[in-house]
């Protein structure tokens, strides 16, 4: 059986809720170290671009592994 992950989030905001959020571009890894890899990168740029608007925030991002539909035999990466 294949493992493939994609990339998931939280962004959360003091006085205010936590969001969830995936890449509008869902990519899938075969590989989990590449997987947090990117993450990170995408988790930084988030960080930055909410720190350069003042706004304080804690943003959590991981892998996860991606579940396969019944008959979903071949993926297309």
């Amino acid at each position: 059986m294949l493992k493939t992950f994609i990339i998931v989030g939280f962004v959360c905001i003091p006085t205010f809720e936590c969001l969830k959020f995936q890449p509008k571009q869902n990519v899938q890894y075969l590989d989990k170290k590449i997987c947090m890899k990117d993450g990170k990168k995408l988790g930084d740029r988030m960080y930055n671009k909410m720190m350069e608007n003042k706004i304080p925030t804690k943003i959590y991002v991981y892998c996860t592994e991606k579940k396969q539909e019944v008959g979903e035999k071949w993926l297309a990466l």
